[in-house]
């Protein structure tokens, strides 16, 4: 917890210096950097070390003061009162950071626990140590002396076996030989990702390895390998990456190194047999194979785990056999029986330290956070992760948040933790519509976030709650209930996080919390909230600090104007549910303007008509149901952030035109959804317009309900166009040979009279990428033919109301459509 505790300060310390740097003063920007670099040093000297057990009070310390810096930054009104206080707080760190490295590298390495686990740790793997230690030390003498400057390609030595098998624990017994630590100047160890990683991100943890003061993000891929270059190439090193699982990977990280100095090696560990094996052929390095440990050496490791108060019994040596000489599985059925825990935490443990890679084991137990059947919007998830210094800085800037989610879920779902639903028609935006725990998992992530004080949950469904002043959870989550809670101001203004959901079936309670005592909030997420019945949001305008706030699924009449003095909102999700009438909101959003991310309801109605006025929220990356009848259309052009557009125009042709302008002229990676209601685009200048609307690039999603006279050839139409649903459009022409030209289109709809022709015609090539075909309510239809090999992944069609549609074109249809389906069965 320790480890994760440092690595989020450190990533929300880098989002608020690139954030805030501009206008900071040169001191208190030098003070802040300095700060970076010693959390990232204790950090990477903790995760080597692993000592977390022993710090724990300490990095809380830590954290603390962390969002100390933040709070004092960003509700300071002068740069001079921040001179003064910011190196105050640095010094109270440096003192405690102090203090932990020194925990960190000397520790108490007497005590019986450590020495036993480095006993342990080599039981059966003696002669594997000491003949790769061998192969290593044995040409020592013909290497030339680091005085001399030589360039030589390094040894390979792949090791292979099966998981639990100790070829980890053999590659660190290496690694901290005395003798190899004598020879080897620079010693680097790289635990491998799983998937997708580039050169720079190898390149960085190296720095890491070999430089603890060294800032992330600060160079160039180019900058970073020449100073990497420049570090290895006059000395003897050793590398050692553990885990590599796929062939590419190897690659990648084998492109990553540097030159390196004659006598150089690498190790390699590897569950994935022909990965060892491509290796081993293309180094010429024979594969270090690990063998089973004997039964002598398997009842000798089971005995050494065991704590001094269990004794084995007969029963256990049987137990013993049936772990096949697996050292991993042995040392585990050991831990096992001398825990109190229950088999379920004991699974867990062993899932989250040995399987989780280390970047996605906070990202794992921050999803205690949601209940087991709830459906979870991945995109919700990130805008969390990212507050709370979860994502990687410098790959979330390079890839994107929401990549990074969605590359982090399907980490966890191949590891069995949740299940993703993809979207019907994936985009370049989203891949994944919702996901979900696997039943049982929730409960792995909620026992581990609770026993190590990340996150506290109370269900008011099933008991009263009281927490004492003792009690400090920095994230809190309530499931309203007929219960009450009762929560001392002095643990409110501790927590950071707070999650408040009534499901369904609740009774809502009248008065429940002050948010006037939560001053230190940065999430705040209501969920199925009735606002006119539960007065929550009284004392919103106290929360300064508040980065993440959401409404969606809510009821409420009426947003308070005080919610304008939230000044530092990143996220603000306004989706609420429609009550008896439409959410007023008052013309007060434009004053956030450190707003990434809003979403505005889908109905809603402004003060006095006034339209809303966004033009300052010039750091906007996306906004969701901007409606042009509420909303200032040109105020768009001034959004130069934008990455996602949703967007409706109704019957305003102007307002069309500032679209369509927009986006013609955008030249940032822009995503569009865009519906248009009750517009006729049949006059000349307005099919030009039309002509350059239909022809953007962004354009990914559109909705088009009015005429639109002759449809454009398809190659004048966005090529990246996956969804088109068309209404009352009239068109005369059969529209099937333009629109199955479109090599992304995944949903078509044509409706009410979209089309007024009788005949419709899909030729054997067509509509490569449609799954979803939609034919209502078309008066004039009365044929469709459709050739065999068209629509290969159709998998979804309705057809309703063509009341001139001959049955036979429905039963060829449908008989096109099943015959496709048990193709692909």
């Amino acid at each position: 917890m320790s480890e994760i505790v440092l690595r989020s300060a450190g990533e929300r310390l880098q989002n608020l210096l690139s954030e805030e740097t501009a206008g900071l003063d040169s001191s208190v920007r030098e003070d802040l950097n300095s700060i970076l670099k010693k959390l990232q040093s204790s950090y990477i000297l903790l995760k080597e070390k692993k000592r977390e057990n022993e710090i724990e009070n300490k990095v809380r310390i830590i954290e603390k003061l962390n969002y100390q810096i933040e709070d004092e930054i960003e509700s300071s009104k002068t740069w001079r009162f921040l001179s003064f206080r910011i190196p105050k707080i640095k010094s109270k760190m440096e003192t405690i950071l102090k203090q932990i490295d020194n925990i960190v590298i000397n520790g108490v390495s007497t005590s019986l626990l450590p020495l036993r686990d480095q006993i342990t740790n080599i039981v059966g793997l003696e002669e594997d140590i000491g003949r790769v230690c061998r192969s290593m030390l044995s040409d020592y003498s013909s290497f030339p002396s680091s005085s001399s400057s030589h360039i030589g390609v390094p040894v390979v030595i792949p090791i292979y076996g099966v998981v639990g098998s100790g070829k980890t624990t053999l590659a660190r017994s290496v690694h901290e030989n005395s003798a190899i630590v004598e020879r080897f100047e620079n010693r680097i160890w790289i635990d491998v990702p799983r998937e997708d990683f580039d050169v720079g991100y190898i390149l960085e943890n190296i720095m890491e390895s070999v430089n603890h003061g060294w800032m992330r993000c600060s160079s160039s891929k180019k900058q970073l390998q020449e100073r990497v270059g420049r570090i290895f190439n006059s000395k003897r090193s050793l590398f050692v990456f553990d885990d590599v699982r796929y062939i590419q990977a190897w690659e990648t990280l084998y492109g990553a190194l540097p030159e390196l100095y004659s006598g150089s090696y690498v190790l390699v560990t590897t569950r994935v047999e022909y990965v060892a094996k491509y290796i081993s052929k293309k180094h010429s390095q024979p594969v270090h194979n690990m063998n089973s440990l004997n039964e002598d050496d398997s009842w000798r490791l089971f005995d050494m785990v065991l704590s001094h108060s269990h004794r084995a019994s007969s029963s256990d040596r049987e137990m013993v056999r049936c772990c096949y000489g697996l050292p991993g599985l042995i040392k585990h059925l050991a831990s096992y029986k001398t825990s109190d825990q229950s088999f379920i935490s004991e699974y867990y443990c062993l899932l989250y330290k040995q399987e989780l890679p280390k970047e996605l084991q906070p990202c794992f137990i921050y999803l205690g956070h949601f209940l087991e059947n709830q459906l979870i919007d991945p995109e919700k998830l990130s805008h969390l992760w990212m507050i709370e210094g979860l994502l990687s800085t410098r790959q979330s800037v390079v890839k994107g948040h929401q990549s990074m989610t969605e590359r982090y879920l399907k980490e966890l779902e191949r590891m069995g933790v949740v299940e993703l639903q993809p979207e019907e028609v994936p985009t370049t935006n989203k891949l994944f519509k919702a996901y979900r725990f696997v039943q049982g998992m929730e409960k792995f992530c909620v026992s581990n976030c609770e026993e190590k004080c990340f996150l506290k949950i109370i269900d008011l469904r099933r008991e009263n709650c009281s927490l004492s002043s003792s009690d400090r959870p920095r994230r809190l989550v309530i499931y309203l209930g007929n219960r009450t809670v009762e929560i001392p101001p002095k643990v409110s203004k501790t927590i950071l996080s707070l999650r408040v959901v009534l499901l369904g079936n609740q009774h809502t309670p009248t008065e429940m919390l002050n948010l006037k005592e939560f001053k230190g909030l940065r999430v705040l997420d209501f969920d199925g909230i009735d606002f006119k019945t539960l007065k929550l949001l009284t004392g919103i305008s106290n929360l300064e600090l508040l980065r993440y706030l959401s409404l969606k699924g809510c009821i409420l009449d009426a947003l308070p104007s005080s919610i304008s003095k939230l000044s530092y909102l990143r996220v603000f999700d306004l989706r609420v549910e429609k009550g008896a009438s439409a959410i007023k909101i008052p013309n007060v959003l434009w004053e956030l303007r450190r707003l990434k991310h809003l979403y505005l309801p889908l109905e809603f109605a402004t003060q006095n008509g006034e339209k809303l006025r966004l033009n300052s929220l010039t750091q906007l990356e996306t906004l969701v149901n901007f409606n042009t009848s509420l909303c200032r259309a040109n105020d768009v052009s001034t959004l130069c952030k934008l990455h996602y557009l949703e967007a409706k125009v109704e019957n305003n042709f102007p307002d069309f035109e500032s679209i369509t302008s927009y986006l013609t002229s955008n030249k940032c990676p822009l995503h569009c959804s865009i519906d248009i209601i009750d517009l006729n685009c049949s006059a000349p200048e307005r099919s030009t317009v039309l002509e350059e609307f239909l022809g953007c690039e962004v354009l990914q999603t559109l909705k088009f309900k009015g005429f639109i006279g002759p449809l454009l050839p398809s190659p004048k139409i966005s090529p990246n166009l996956t969804q088109l649903r068309l209404h009352k459009s009239c068109l005369k022409q059969d529209p099937m040979p333009i629109l199955e030209k479109l090599p992304s289109l995944g949903i078509l709809g044509l409706n009410d009279d979209a089309y007024m022709g009788k005949d419709m015609v899909c030729s054997a090539s067509g509509f490569p990428q449609l799954k979803c075909l939609q034919l209502l309510n078309l008066s004039e239809l009365q044929r469709i033919h459709v050739e065999n090999t068209a629509m290969p992944i159709l998998s979804n069609i309705e057809i309703d109301n063509c009341q001139k549609l001959d049955i036979n074109s429905i039963q060829q249809f449908h008989a096109v459509l099943l015959e496709k389906k048990q193709t692909r069965i």
